[in-house]
């Protein structure tokens, strides 16, 4: 099996902070959002190629991931290929793209770089979807009616997926589940996707091709997540780390900094800290950072090659180069 990831979207309800960086590679931990769920689903799945869906080449994510030297998994080197969506049109305009570039020769795993799920639950869910063999496979999240109308609804029937509704109103509810941007698809939904129509946004849904799957008798079936991480607002995206910190075993490299740091906190590479600095609780500082002398981090996410100036408070926000973005 092989595997589509959809990163050429903006991210444009983390505000500014995206007119700097693309949401795919937003970093969780020190490591970009987009690397973290490859290696997730290489590590739990076998998988060793993937598709990557750009805005272009010049996209920051496609830079990081030509990048990388040695990126493997237990089963061997991981390999890279990117297809490209110069205009933002859509999630079914993004895997027309992959997939015109990039033909699959059988079912694929399908997902969106913002969104990283519970340890082993990837693995489980390509593992159920081989046990069964459907036309396409789509990972529910239980979710209260009031978050849904971001998501997509669902109707179950006899265990098989046989409605679907993108930003459903309050009316439209078909089910407590909300699907997420995980699947499983068979090489046929290639014909579902070159017969979308535009939606009144002007974009192609890929919920159409699986409405149009439906209709035509396809079998659709659905695993339930426990969980998932996803990052949509600078807030979501503290909370992420923060939440990714506090799991770590020991975050808190030994010290080599005059700096006061207050667990727990994660440092990186290379970093220059001035004299009477408070580091943490709760601060993710990313390598070749540079902090003045006394600053005050907490709560924080200070992206790589980030400077702050001496005497600066970061407190419940990102630092991205030389400016601060408040949750």
């Amino acid at each position: 099996m092989k595997a589509v990831i959809l990163a050429a979207g903006k991210g444009e309800r983390l505000g500014p902070l995206t007119g700097r960086v693309t949401k795919a590679m937003v970093p969780v931990a020190n490591v970009p959002i987009t690397e973290l769920l490859i290696r997730q689903i290489a590590r739990e799945t076998g998988i060793e190629e993937f598709t990557v869906v750009a805005n272009g080449p010049e996209q920051d994510v496609v830079k990081h991931l030509d990048a990388l030297e040695n990126l493997d998994d237990d089963n061997g080197p991981l390999r890279f290929r990117f297809a490209y969506q110069p205009e933002r049109v859509g999630m079914g305009h993004a895997l027309k793209c992959a997939l015109k570039a990039w033909p699959m020769d059988g079912p694929f795993l399908l997902a969106a770089c913002d969104s990283l799920y519970p340890p082993g639950d990837v693995g489980r869910f390509v593992d159920s979807f081989e046990e069964q063999k459907y036309d396409a496979y789509l990972a529910l999240l239980g979710m209260p009616p009031e978050l849904m109308a971001s998501s997509s609804t669902v109707k179950i029937e006899d265990n098989l997926i046989t409605g679907i509704i993108e930003k459903p109103g309050p009316q439209q509810l078909l089910s407590p589940y909300a699907s997420l941007p995980l699947y499983v698809l068979c090489t046929g939904i290639g014909q579902y996707l070159d017969r979308i129509r535009p939606s009144k946004r002007g974009t192609l849904e890929f919920q159409d091709a699986l409405r149009m799957l439906i209709d035509d008798g396809g079998a659709i079936g659905w695993y339930e997540m426990p969980g998932r991480d996803t990052v949509t607002t600078i807030a979501h995206l503290i909370e992420l780390n923060m939440r990714r910190l506090r799991a770590m075993p020991d975050p808190v490299p030994s010290d080599e900094y005059d700096a006061l740091v207050i667990e727990p906190v994660l440092l990186g590479k290379g970093l220059e800290i001035g004299d009477g600095t408070v580091i943490g609780p709760n601060a993710v500082v990313g390598d070749d950072t540079r902090i003045g002398g006394n600053c005050r981090v907490k709560n924080a996410v200070i992206f790589a090659g980030s400077t702050i100036p001496e005497g600066s408070t970061v407190e419940n926000a990102c630092w991205l180069d030389d400016t601060m973005y408040s949750a």
